[in-house]
């Protein structure tokens, strides 16, 4: 059975740097243990993606298209991973920005500066040099992947979509009569996701008429 652009897939990966090998993002947990990736309380496993809706990069969304249940592996150019170093994304900041913010900037510290993901590049009298390209672009990637299953269960499909914007353990989905009832264990936290969540559920999921959730 080839996959195509909207199928939810089960997946096992593992992404590396290729030119050093150096793994940057897996779901192997032994694996993750021995390259000095693991998170304790992270969830390691299978991972549910849609194909053409770019949850990991975009590379893997347009290699797997057409492709088996079976394992593959693929060299990724920058603009199908994290995309390009972007020069203007470089920024001079002044130092006493992160003193307001009570920041203890340090070369090579990942910070977020106005809701956005930086990386201290260096520090020189009053000013410092931030990054805000992700830690990755201008990289080519090696990817292992290993396709598992197609994913049918309309409960396994909004679930993984949820698992996106919190953890699993966050929430519980029921489907009655083509109405999917989400119970969260508090939506005032993920209120700002609510209606994103219930969008792409119902634009992606076949059948699921209401999104409700308590």
């Amino acid at each position: 059975m080839a996959i195509k652009k909207g199928d939810f897939i089960s997946l096992d990966y593992t992404g590396k740097l290729a030119t050093t090998g150096q793994v940057f993002d897996l779901t192997d947990e032994a694996m993750a243990k021995k390259v000095g990736l693991f998170i304790k309380n992270q969830k390691y496993g299978p991972v549910t993606i849609c194909i053409g809706e770019r949850q990991l990069v975009s590379g893997i969304d347009d290699f797997l298209i057409g492709k088996e249940l079976k394992e593959y592996e693929v060299d990724l150019e920058p603009e199908q991973g994290f995309g390009r170093r972007i020069a203007k994304l470089i920024q001079l900041v002044s130092a006493k920005k992160f003193k307001d913010h009570k920041m203890n900037p340090y070369p090579g510290a990942r910070l977020m500066i106005d809701n956005m993901p930086a990386t201290i590049r260096s520090i020189s009298g009053g000013r410092i040099l931030v990054d805000f390209n992700h830690e990755l672009a201008g990289k080519k990637l090696h990817y292992w992947l290993r396709v598992n299953k197609i994913v049918t269960n309309k409960k396994e499909q909004a679930a993984s979509l949820l698992e996106k914007f919190m953890p699993a353990t966050d929430f519980t989905v029921s489907l009655n009569d083509k109405v999917l009832t989400i119970k969260l264990k508090n939506k005032e936290r993920y209120e700002s996701v609510v209606n994103a969540t219930k969008t792409n559920t119902q634009r992606l999921i076949k059948d699921i008429k209401t999104v409700k959730f308590e």
